[in-house]
């Protein structure tokens, strides 16, 4: 092309024309702006070093593989040395390295935890019987290296497209041809990138042909092209229907199995088609919390038993509905995900079935009922294994109850806009950012009204202690019931310097069931009990004491097996001191 072509070079137009064939499909978007938001990159903004380690070959020694991992994100901070650095691999080896290596390295580096490597897209094995969004991560690190600034590849075509595809193709380095390391790099001592920042970022992405822009995308910072003008006509049927077979290939599928998402698409095809002629042509299970309820629990005691309750509505061919008025509905605090499972009533079925049938508190009485020709079981399900011994004793599950846990929520949940924006300001207030912090919670009042105040500082103290040493040097969010807690953290964290985040509270957080004057209390009252929640949920590692609300935290976190116990009625794991990097 080069020897023919008068003007731009083969590597100077690919940019430009990579935009006019191509930009990812709607969930691939998705996907790409969640990992470059949860990340805090933006494009045009980064480097990003890719390693193509298991080249023409199916294995690599490991140490093999993390020596070249280091020096190609130590070559990308050559190019770049301020960072951030978006490091990608087709080696989990590599990545799982770099990720537990980042927090030792001056500059911020990135990647994507998979418990998997990203397919081939003609060398993976049994492709015939895998589904379309099996292959998302491998466009996902592509457009993602694509977006970069500067980018270090080495053999392979991968990593070069990627760096053809961006803006900036002349900011490179190619660290390493197969087990040779071309070029060997330490850490950059500069101070400036060699990299001119781009006047303007032009990204790969442009809306996808026929759809209207802001519908499909809305303001998301990262793309940028034109809409459809007002007036014209755009044929959407096809778009929309490829959309709604795709809704759930957005949200993350690698530890949820099949028959969980045979029965999401069952359950969203069936509700959609509810009347109110053909209604009782299906069979309901409903988790309710009422008025006239004397007890449902917490919010853990509430929410924790979900893969449980999935599992026994799908066998019994069931759509799983949720209705709390006590204290208020679930829906100011959670609200169901763009694509998940829909889990409200529609207004017009709740007179048929809030009172339809009987309520079953315990697992006993709840099964048979579930298995039974009842139209609607109420179900408000209280057990301290939150039903966990059941789904793991099933032999047709595939997963266990504590692996599902973290998609399975997303699946079902988000926070609602004024939970979200809550949260959204305090990690950028306390400079959280999801997956790179620890956390510690202590269930101060559990059992009990009060506990003495000298026990409850030296308790909060050793349970940030123990969040230090899973994640030494911090930051580290501590959260508790009580504002005794609270309030002594603030200030034995300021005396000594430490990097412990909090939210500041006028008075103790309130437990949904056991709050005083609850039936005079509004919804905002009881926002804290879910942003300390799902802040605790985005923690890497978590120090947690007795009750189920911390645990609750542990499960929707990033890593389970990273994690303490400290505290169980007396501290059982003494942590005498911060633990520093």
């Amino acid at each position: 092309y080069n020897e023919r072509v008068d003007g731009p070079r083969f590597e100077e137009v690919y940019h430009d024309l990579w935009k006019t064939f191509f930009t990812p499909s709607p969930p691939l978007q998705k996907i790409i702006s969640e990992h470059m938001t949860r990340f805090g990159i933006s494009a045009g903004t980064y480097a990003s070093a890719h390693l193509r380690g298991l080249y023409a070959i199916t294995d690599r020694k490991p140490n093999t593989l993390r020596r070249m991992a280091e020096n190609a994100v130590k070559c990308a901070s050559n190019l770049r040395p301020e960072g951030p650095i978006y490091f990608a691999s087709d080696s989990k080896v590599a990545v799982d390295h770099i990720v537990s290596v980042a927090h030792r390295i001056p500059i911020k580096i990135v990647a994507i935890e998979r418990d998997y490597e990203p397919l081939h897209l003609e060398k993976a094995t049994g492709w015939e019987n895998r589904s379309a969004s099996e292959y998302y991560d491998t466009f996902v690190d592509l457009y993602l290296i694509a977006m970069s600034n500067c980018v270090t590849y080495n053999m392979g075509g991968y990593g070069q497209w990627g760096l053809w595809i961006s803006q900036n193709s002349s900011c490179f380095k190619f660290h390493g041809e197969r087990t040779k390391l071309t070029i060997h790099c330490d850490w950059s001592t500069s101070s400036k990138s060699i990299a001119k920042e781009p006047e303007s970022v032009r990204t790969p992405f442009l809306p996808p042909m026929g759809t209207r822009f802001e519908e499909n995308i809305g303001n998301d910072p990262l793309h940028s092209g034109p809409s459809i003008e007002e007036g014209e006509k755009e044929d959407t049927s096809v778009l929309h229907s490829v959309i709604k077979m795709n809704n759930y290939t957005s949200l993350p599928s690698q530890n949820i199995p099949q028959w969980m998402r045979d029965y999401f698409l069952w359950h969203s095809q069936t509700k959609e088609a509810l009347t109110t002629k053909n209604w009782k042509n299906t069979k309901y299970l409903l988790m309710q919390c009422r008025h006239s309820d004397p007890q449902c629990g917490g919010v853990s005691d509430r929410l924790r038993p979900m893969p449980f309750m999935i599992l026994i509505a799908a066998r019994s061919q069931r759509l799983l509905l949720i209705q709390w008025t006590k204290p208020f509905p679930l829906e100011e605090f959670l609200i169901p995900p763009t694509g998940g499972l829909n889990w409200t009533i529609p207004n017009w079925l709740v007179p048929h079935v809030e009172n339809s049938g009987r309520s079953f508190f315990g697992q006993e009485k709840l099964l048979p009922a579930v298995s039974g020709d009842q139209l609607v079981a109420r179900a408000r399900y209280q057990s301290n294994n939150h039903g966990s011994v059941y789904f793991n004793n099933q032999t047709d599950t595939h997963v266990s109850f504590e692996s599902v846990y973290h998609d399975l929520f997303k699946y079902l949940f988000e926070p609602s806009p004024p939970v979200s924006k809550m949260i959204t300001q305090k990690m950028n207030q306390m400079q959280l950012s999801p997956g790179e912090y620890s956390a510690a919670h202590f269930r101060v009042l559990y059992g009990r009204e009060s506990r003495p105040v000298e026990e409850t500082k030296r308790v909060a103290i050793n349970a940030i202690n123990c969040a230090s040493e899973l994640r030494p040097g911090g930051p580290v969010y501590f959260a508790a019931d009580h504002k005794v807690a609270v309030d002594h953290i603030q200030e034995y964290s300021k005396q000594h310097n430490l990097p412990v985040v909090f939210l500041e509270h006028a008075e103790d957080p309130l437990h949904l069931d056991l709050a005083r004057n609850w039936t005079e209390r509004s919804p905002s009252d009881y926002y804290a009990t879910f942003v300390d929640l799902l802040i605790l949920g985005q923690s890497r590692c978590l120090a947690y004491s007795n009750g189920g609300y911390g645990t609750f935290g542990l499960l929707l976190g990033f890593n389970a097996s990273c994690s303490v116990r400290y505290f169980a009625k007396r501290i059982i794991k003494s942590c005498p001191k911060w633990i520093d990097k």
